[in-house]
């Protein structure tokens, strides 16, 4: 799977976020527009969680060789680093996260699964010091 084949143009995801008990604390809808001028790329998503609340993170993606990619956005610590596989994609960072007054530096274990040439389901699971404290699910459809 090529992100670049995939994410490619505009298209409206669905997803929910769970607590460390499976417990869906928020659900949200994110319009993507992703554009790749030759090994760069550029996400923006915005997103409607059910709350009222709007935000907008803004990739920028760098194809390197042999199927491996690296995301930058305003609150990763450092550099995503991501691969593909044949029908899947799996990506890791570390992301700044803010709750009320405080933030927190939680680690993603983000695995994207192509189900057609359509669909594709997405797994984050979280952990802050090693423990899991959450996942995210979202589901894919290209228009």
């Amino acid at each position: 799977m090529k992100l670049e084949d995939y994410f490619k143009g505009s298209m409206d995801a669905h997803g929910l976020l769970m607590s460390r008990s499976g417990t869906v604390t928020r659900t949200f809808v994110v319009r993507m527009d992703m554009s790749w001028k030759d090994d760069l790329g550029t996400l923006k998503e915005d997103f409607k969680w059910n709350n009222g609340e709007n935000t907008q993170r803004v990739w920028t993606v760098k194809i390197l060789d042999d199927g491996k990619y690296e995301g930058t956005v305003p609150d990763i610590v450092g550099v995503a680093r991501g691969n593909s596989t044949e029908d899947g994609f799996h990506w890791k960072y570390l992301m700044k996260i803010a709750t009320g007054n405080s933030s927190y530096k939680i680690r993603f274990d983000d695995r994207m699964h192509m189900i057609n040439e359509k669909v594709i389901l997405n797994e984050a699971v979280m952990y802050w010091f090693g423990i899991r404290v959450g996942k995210i699910i979202i589901s894919f459809q290209k228009p």
